[in-house]
Formats: C-alpha cells, structure tokens, sequence
C-alpha cells in the first residue's frame, strides 16, 4: 500500500483553478499512490454554514470548490479535527461533512455529536483498507468540542496539571483500536497547538 502524507490544506479558494508551476507534476504523483492524506483545516462555507465565530484574519472558510481541487490533485482522505473547523459555528462543521461526503472523501475528526466525531474512517483501496483516526488539542474555542448532543470536533484535552484527560486518551485508542480490529492499516492525526 502506498501512503501520501500531505500537511495542513489551509486553502479559502480554489487554487487548482489558476494553477501554478509544477501542479501538474505533483497531481501526477499524489495520484500514484492508494491513499493521500491532508489535514483540511478550513471550514466549508455552504448553505448549512453558520455565522463566523471569529472576526479577525484568523477567520477561514472556503467554497466546496476547494475540495474538487485536492481531489483532483488526488486527495482522498482529511482529518476535519483541528483549531478552525468550528470557524463557522457547528453548521460548518455540518456544511464541512456534507460536502466531503457529496465528493467521496474519507474524513474523521469532526461529526454531529462525540460518536461520530471520535470515530475512525476508512479507504478502502486495492492494497487493503486504511483507516483514519483523528484529533485536536489545544487552541480550542469554547462550543468547538463534539458532545453527545452538540456537533464538533473530536477533542483531546490537556489538564491543568498538563496530563491528558483520560477519558479522551481511552476515547482515542478506542478508535485507534476498532479500526486496528478490521485488520486496516491505521493513521493517527492529532492537530495539536500544545507548542511547549
């Protein structure tokens, strides 16, 4: 099985569109592998969006034409689990989910409530199944962490006296295990602003 690893696609419009030197060449080559990996850490602007949950210039959002544009470079799995997913409210999130599925590709990190959102993912590819489990630590705003009634994201959080709180870490390698389980090969993402 061949795995790209991509960074963070901290995209707001759709770059495939004006292209530039050498994209050509990096499609050519992320498409030779089975499964390619990005972090999509902008929300998607569509009709179940809310309002903007910042106001400044760390505010992101995007079209859903962004992600034709990394699946046309050959993107077929996200973690949707960081610091700006809930850059528009839970309807981003919802907004988010709906147009990654409506295009085919993979995500985990976010969902409509704990369960979804602490969920693995998996491509399955003719080399076998790849899984995705996936979170986010530090950075994260008030109302942005998944409930068991709430949208958002899959959070892992730190105490004050700066171990993990143990019913994430259980929650993560839970997930991690499930899909080990089903014999998938399995990536973990944590999107983490924990610096020091």
């Amino acid at each position: 099985m061949r795995v790209m690893l991509l960074g963070q696609s901290l995209i707001q419009r759709e770059i495939c569109r004006q292209g530039w030197p050498s994209m050509t060449a990096i499609a050519a080559l992320l498409r030779r592998a089975d499964v390619v990996f990005t972090d999509l850490e902008t929300p998607i602007d569509g009709p179940s969006a809310g309002k903007p949950t910042r106001s400044d210039a760390t505010l992101h959002r995007a079209p859903a034409t962004v992600i034709d544009c990394l699946k046309s470079l050959g993107v077929t799995m996200v973690t949707t689990a960081n610091n700006h997913a809930w850059d528009l409210g839970t309807g981003g999130i919802g907004s988010t989910i709906e147009a990654l599925d409506q295009r085919g590709i993979v995500h985990a990190g976010s969902g409509r409530n704990l369960a979804v959102a602490a969920a693995s993912a998996t491509q399955r590819t003719p080399a076998g199944d790849f899984a995705l489990a996936a979170a986010a630590a530090g950075a994260i705003r008030p109302g942005a962490a998944a409930t068991t009634e709430h949208a958002g994201i899959n959070e892992l959080r730190r105490r004050a006296d700066g171990t993990l709180e143990p019913a994430d870490v259980d929650r993560v390698l839970a997930a991690i295990g499930a899909a080990r389980a089903t014999g998938a090969t399995v990536l973990m993402c944590l999107h983490n602003h924990h610096w020091e």
